[in-house]
C-alpha cells in the first residue's frame, strides 16, 4: 500500500487499498480501518483538516485492526 505523508497535528500518513484505509498516527501506531469506502480517502486527503474530518466521519464508524 502506498502512504501518501499528510500535514496533521496527530496523523503522519495515510493510504487506501482495496478497502483498507491505513492511517499512521504521530504517537499511537498503525490502524486499519476496514471496509471504507475510496470516497472518504479521497475527501480526506481533501480536507482543510485531515484529524477533523478523522473524527468526524472515520473514527468510531468503521471496524479497525492496530498493528503491533
Amino acid at each position: 500500500m502506498e502512504l501518501k505523508n499528510v500535514t496533521s497535528s496527530n496523523i503522519n500518513k495515510v493510504g487506501y487499498e482495496n478497502g483498507i484505509l491505513q492511517i499512521v498516527f504521530k504517537d499511537k501506531g498503525v490502524y486499519n480501518y476496514k471496509d471504507v469506502p475510496e470516497n472518504i480517502f479521497t475527501d480526506l486527503l481533501k480536507s482543510l483538516s485531515i484529524g477533523s474530518f478523522f473524527h468526524r466521519n472515520i473514527k468510531n464508524v468503521f471496524d479497525f485492526d492496530k498493528e503491533d
